[in-house]
C-alpha cells in the first residue's frame, strides 16, 4: 500500500506539472491567435464584434476574464496536485475542480470531434481538418491528463485515509 501511495502522489505530481502547463500554454495560443489574426479565435472575435454592434476590444477583454479565470482554476488545481503528490496533505476542494474540469473535457473532447464529423473545418475560412485533428488531439490529451490526475488525486486521499501516510 506505502508502494501505490508512492506510485500515486508521483503521479499526482507530473500530472499536476501537465495542468499548470496547458493553462499557460492557453494564454499562449490566445495571445497567438489574436495578434496574428488567424485561427477560430480572430474569426469569432471579427465575425461578433460586427454582428452584435460590440467592440472588438470588449469581446477580446471578456475572453481575457474567461482565460484568467481558467488560468488560475488550473494552477489552483495543478499546484495542489503538486502539493500533495509532494506529500503535503491538500483540501478536497483542488479534487472537486480536478473532477469539474474532467466533465468539462470530456464536453470538449466531444465538441472537438463533432465538429470534425460535422464537417465545422469545411465551412471555416481559417481551420482546415489537418488544425481540427490537431486541436482534438491537444483536448484528448488534456482530458486524459485532468481524468488521471482526478482519478490518482482520489486514489491518494483513500489511502492516506487508511493511514498509509
Amino acid at each position: 500500500m506505502q508502494a501505490s501511495l508512492r506510485k500515486n502522489q508521483n503521479t499526482l505530481y507530473i500530472l499536476g506539472a501537465s495542468v499548470v502547463i496547458f493553462g499557460i500554454w492557453t494564454i499562449i495560443k490566445f495571445f497567438l491567435s489574436y495578434y496574428l489574426g488567424e485561427g477560430p479565435l480572430a474569426e469569432i472575435l471579427h465575425t461578433t464584434s460586427q454582428d452584435s454592434g460590440l467592440s472588438e476590444t470588449a469581446i477580446y477583454l471578456g475572453m481575457m476574464v474567461f482565460l484568467l479565470l481558467d488560468l488560475l482554476l488550473r494552477l489552483f488545481v495543478g499546484l495542489s496536485a503538486m502539493a500533495e503528490g509532494q506529500g503535503r496533505k491538500k483540501g478536497r476542494l483542488y479534487v472537486v475542480f480536478a473532477w469539474i474540469m474532467t466533465v468539462f473535457g470530456a464536453l470538449s473532447v466531444v465538441l472537438a470531434l463533432a465538429g470534425i464529423f460535422m464537417g465545422d473545418w469545411i465551412s471555416s475560412e481559417s481551420e482546415s481538418l489537418s488544425d481540427s485533428i490537431i486541436s482534438l488531439i491537444i483536448e484528448f490529451t488534456a482530458f486524459i491528463i485532468i481524468l488521471d490526475l482526478s482519478v490518482s488525486a482520489v486514489r491518494v486521499k483513500k489511502l492516506q485515509k487508511q493511514g498509509v501516510a
